[in-house]
């Protein structure tokens, strides 16, 4: 799952100015089946990062018609950190569906990871390549998260000679258990692999025109 600008010009219904974009804009969510990268569901929405009640909405709606065909198949939600919201992995875990969201570092965060930071910085001065370390911890925020949840860190020091060379810390939220995903895979084959929804996201604009919303309706848009 991840949304996308779409600029639009004119008086479109809903479309709204996003100061990040410096657009007036819609950002329809786009949804994509990982096996086959077929499209599963494009939501029309205004121009601003969606709220962890609307994401929720969305998703407790898509479940429901996924199971309704295939009640027994395995779900799991993989998004950036707009997706990483207290209301979303409240409702994944309430109703069995697996996530691994994208999670905003903070000093907090960065701190659970100093010693692999002190690793891979020792690493890279030695080889002069990129170096990194994971670590799994246990993680909750001081006020909106219910409970603490799996958190993998990366502890990523750019190669020498970067302008300058620093430290790339990263972090992912997941429901998904140790047994079943190793930290190192879980960050580097599962969660980046959601990369390659921008080429999905690209073939729908560029080869299906489903950024033309040139309509002045939201309900045409769509």
């Amino acid at each position: 799952i991840d949304d996308t600008v779409d600029v639009v010009h004119g008086h479109q219904q809903l479309s709204l100015f996003n100061a990040h974009y410096d657009e007036r804009c819609f950002l329809p969510i786009h949804v994509y089946d990982t096996a086959t990268g077929r499209p599963v569901a494009m939501i029309l929405r205004p121009g601003k990062t969606p709220s962890g009640v609307e994401v929720r909405g969305h998703l407790r709606r898509l479940v429901r018609r996924i199971r309704h065909h295939w009640s027994t198949t395995k779900i799991t939600i993989r998004g950036d950190g707009h997706y990483c919201r207290p209301e979303v992995m409240d409702w994944c875990e309430a109703h069995g569906v697996d996530y691994v969201f994208g999670l905003a570092r903070n000093p907090r965060l960065v701190g659970a990871i100093a010693a692999e930071l002190a690793l891979a910085k020792s690493e890279a001065e030695q080889t002069g390549k990129a170096a990194r370390r994971f670590k799994d911890f246990r993680y909750q925020t001081l006020d909106s998260w219910s409970c603490a949840r799996r958190v993998v860190g990366k502890a990523e020091q750019l190669a020498e000679g970067g302008d300058p060379p620093s430290a790339n810390p990263r972090f992912v939220v997941t429901s998904l258990s140790a047994a079943a995903w190793a930290p190192k895979p879980l960050y580097e084959q599962l969660y980046c692999a959601r990369g390659e929804m921008e080429n999905r996201i690209k073939e729908c604009q560029l080869d299906l025109f489903a950024d033309r919303t040139s309509t002045r309706t939201m309900r045409a848009n769509q």
